[in-house]
């Protein structure tokens, strides 16, 4: 927070190990990102717990650490999440940070266990929404074609390598179609936030938003991936997964299991359209 305070972005990235630096095209960027947020929105933080992991192997040892935080804002509590390696007498090249996250609370499972390199944030939407703010919202654009009935035209948004790639995605954008007229009464928008993965073996640009489904049966979170804009390798701009399930809100703790864990994290792992009902019904 010294170094936030004083704008001191190379000091910041000098703290990551060569790995991080090396795995990371744009690390500059995504400090000056994490310092912009920090000092606009942070009113105080805490430490809330850590762990760390050592392994020696023929006098070799290795030391991983990941401390969190509590980091209330202008608009509400985000978990701060700071992983580091301070030991390696095998590869000092891993020694040093390898990565920040920030989240809004009770995002763990989506990104508390991430092992990206760098530095991520994601936003609630009120706070530095001028880049999620892109019309139309992709949410905006689907709501339009299901009102119209149009399961062409959701096929159309989304890019192309999944529709050349996902199975059954005709039969799954009826059955978008079929789940937001019958059920959700209304929507919001959660949070947002963008990061470099890999696509296909191509590195592209992945927007996540997260929006809450409000429904007579209770709370679903849809969860909405996208590829902004194409990339040089031949990936085109366009949605890449839509998943949808039973929710609570923000602050809430569900009840963890695997099954919950996996519709969290299926639309990063998985093109296409996944939707989990309430329990009175079957999980597709």
């Amino acid at each position: 927070m010294e170094l936030v305070v004083a704008e001191d972005v190379d000091s910041i990235c000098e703290a990551f190990s060569n790995s991080a630096k090396e795995n990371t095209n744009n690390l500059d960027s995504e400090i000056q990102g994490l310092v912009h947020f920090l000092r606009e929105n942070v009113v105080s933080w805490d430490f809330t717990g850590a762990y760390s992991m050592g392994n020696s192997h023929y006098g070799m040892y290795t030391e991983m650490r990941s401390a969190t935080y509590s980091v209330q804002t202008n608009g509400g509590v985000y978990t701060c999440c700071i992983r580091d390696v301070p030991n390696n007498s095998e590869n000092q090249n891993v020694v040093g940070f390898s990565s920040i996250s920030i989240y809004p609370i009770g995002l763990d499972i989506e990104y508390g266990h991430s092992g990206q390199y760098g530095s991520l944030v994601v936003y609630r939407v009120g706070q530095d929404t001028e880049d999620f703010l892109v019309a139309p919202l992709p949410m905006e654009k689907l709501v339009e074609l299901i009102d119209q009935g149009d399961t062409d035209g959701i096929l159309k948004v989304f890019s192309p390598v999944v529709r050349d790639t996902a199975n059954g995605l005709q039969e799954e954008a009826s059955e978008l179609i079929s789940f937001m007229d019958d059920k959700v009464i209304s929507w919001e928008p959660y949070t947002w936030m963008q990061s470099a993965q890999y696509i296909n073996g191509v590195k592209a640009n992945l927007r996540e938003m997260f929006f809450y489904l409000h429904t007579d049966s209770g709370l679903y979170r849809c969860d909405i991936r996208d590829i902004p804009e194409d990339t040089s390798q031949g990936v085109s701009a366009g949605i890449y997964s839509i998943s949808i399930f039973p929710a609570l809100f923000p602050d809430q703790t569900p009840d963890l299991n695997e099954t919950y864990d996996g519709y969290c994290t299926w639309g990063r792992e998985n093109m296409g359209i996944s939707i989990a009902y309430q329990q009175e019904n079957q999980t597709d």
